[in-house]
């Protein structure tokens, strides 16, 4: 877990209120680069760090969401939303805040589900507390062991011992050492939550404070090891750390920085943070005599393309929609840079047709991902064949999508945009589903003719007015 330095990020420009300021003002003073100067400087920023609420760092409205969070329909592998479908796919945020090389500061936003897997903090003591949500913490401190056998650097496991393995409830704070307290640890979050880290010093991977990852050693016999006598063989947990601090394989964080100021946009954010809900109608805002007040397209800012990937931002007014539509063997980034919208999206089903009847018929299975309101700031990712390949979006207030596209859209590459609507075929084919999949979570979509988008969508271009790109 490594970030650029930096200072206080405009994206967390709400930070500079005076409880962050004096939070940040004592760590410069409490900590140096070899961490905190006394046992008492570290405690006044416990202190300080306890008062810091939701709204001290802009996230009143993602604290509002936890705390009306529905934990009843919650199953095992995250919250599930209509059809059993996963309504939380995006990736954890970290938000950057200040970083020096005595300490770093920022927050951890995770969504229902998500894990931050088993980590280290090497030389380092760390600071953390849940703003808002409840997770479950797991954490370990080493053992010093004497190894007659030398057998632990052939097996490449070492000794641990469990520090806590219980639920965490905001506005909990806990503090680890570099050789106490839960050094080792991992998250996983059961409601959403936002977790704030205090590190000091921060990580560095020229000064030996690399981030390393683990897992639980698969073993079976463990070296013939010296415990030290105030420790039982059965607290003992073996850890083998991953290779090449690599975290494991899907663990994404997303860095939250850009912002409508950044792309020219910061006057049409400001409209939408003081847009009106109370006049809005299903079909968009009206004004006086139900006369719809937003009838302009959907504008498409450009900003950058190559072969490797596009860059562009959809600015859409209230109630316009963006079809359903594919991203063929492309991965894509969105970022709400302000306003709200309504997202609904689709992964294909892979399915064995013994009577050939899907192309026959023009239709292919479909199991829905998300189907929920986002508001700004929110990141999501969706890959190839996961994560909501298939999506449409329709605006609640007016709202800046932020998009980017790797490799982008090439008719000539096979990666042409099709459109889709869902199928009136009242008797699907009797397709054989993948085991894990129940026929009530199918959707079928069909294909619109020739890649041609419906009748009265229409993509106006923009002019972005943002830094730009030199190719």
């Amino acid at each position: 877990m490594t970030f650029d330095n930096s200072d206080i990020l405009n994206s967390t420009s709400k930070c500079k209120m005076p409880k962050i300021k004096s939070l940040s003002n004592a760590c410069k003073v409490s900590f140096s680069p070899d961490g905190p100067i006394s046992d008492e400087a570290l405690e006044r920023v416990r202190a300080l760090l306890d008062e810091i609420r939701p709204i001290d760092v802009g996230l009143d409205n993602e604290a509002q969401i936890a705390r009306n969070w529905n934990n009843s329909t919650r199953q095992p592998n995250g919250r599930r939303g209509r059809n059993g479908a996963n309504q939380f796919t995006s990736p954890i945020k970290y938000l950057h805040i200040h970083e020096s090389e005595s300490f770093s500061m920022g927050i951890f936003c995770m969504p229902p589900s998500s894990v931050i897997p088993l980590h280290n903090h090497p030389g380092m003591t760390v600071l953390s507390k849940l703003l808002y949500g409840t997770l479950h913490a797991e954490s370990y401190d080493w053992i010093d062991v004497t190894d007659p056998t030398d057998q632990l650097q052939e097996l490449s496991v070492r000794p641990a011992r469990l520090v806590r393995d219980r639920e965490m409830s905001a506005p909990e704070t806990t503090i680890l050492y570099p050789n106490r307290g839960g050094n080792i640890h991992t998250f996983r979050a059961i409601t959403p939550c936002a977790l704030f880290d205090v590190l000091s010093p921060p990580y560095s991977a020229e000064k030996g404070r690399d981030c390393s990852y683990f897992r639980k050693s698969s073993v079976r016999e463990p070296p013939p090891v010296v415990l030290p006598g105030e420790i039982n063989s059965a607290e003992v947990i073996w850890l083998e750390e991953l290779e090449d601090h690599q975290p494991p394989e899907g663990f994404v964080v997303a860095r939250d920085e850009i912002r409508p100021i950044d792309v020219g946009l910061d006057n049409e954010a400001q409209i939408a943070r003081n847009w009106n809900n109370s006049t809005r109608q299903p079909n968009g805002r009206r004004g006086r005599n139900g006369a719809n007040q937003f009838t302009s397209p959907i504008k498409y800012l450009h900003i950058h393309e190559s072969e490797s990937f596009s860059m562009g931002i959809f600015c859409m007014p209230p109630s316009s929609v963006i079809p359903l539509h594919n991203h063929p063997g492309m991965t894509v980034l969105s970022k709400l840079l302000y306003g709200t919208l309504h997202a609904e999206s689709y992964d294909w089903i892979d399915v064995t047709d013994p009577t050939d009847q899907l192309q026959e018929l023009s239709v292919r299975p479909a199991r829905l991902v998300r189907d929920r309101e986002m508001s700004a700031p929110e990141t999501t990712i969706l890959y190839p064949n996961r994560g909501g390949n298939i999506h449409t979006f329709r605006a609640i207030t007016p709202c800046a999508l932020f998009d980017v596209l790797s490799p982008p859209y090439s008719a000539e590459k096979g990666r042409d945009c099709s459109y889709f609507r869902k199928s009136s075929v009242r008797e699907p084919p009797p397709v054989v589903l993948p085991g894990e999949i129940n026929s009530a979570e199918v959707i079928w979509l069909e294909e619109l003719e020739d890649h041609q988008p419906p009748e009265g969508f229409v993509v106006a271009r923009g002019l972005y007015k943002g830094p730009v790109i030199r190719r």
